[in-house]
């Protein structure tokens, strides 16, 4: 599971806070229009979390378009098996 929030667009991307697990402490993703990521940084102790990088980033991805129109502005919670 992955938490996602704090949606900004900046330099025709998007970036967001993401939260790993049950981290309290932030990292972050930035995902341009086709999909690609940008860049991601991961909390301290949450390097082995790419996984959850990865579904962020899909989701930011399949949401763009909602994500630039403030249709989704609220925390997301993605939850895969």
């Amino acid at each position: 599971m992955v938490r996602v929030k704090n949606f900004k667009y900046e330099n025709g991307n998007i970036e967001a806070d993401i939260y790993p697990e049950s981290s309290t402490v932030p990292g972050k993703v930035i995902v341009s229009p086709d999909g690609k990521m940008v860049e991601y940084t991961l909390p301290e102790g949450y390097e082995y979390c790419t996984i959850h990088v990865s579904h962020a980033r899909w989701f930011i991805y399949e949401n763009f378009d909602k994500i630039l129109n403030s249709e989704i502005t609220t925390e997301q919670l993605i939850m895969w098996y």
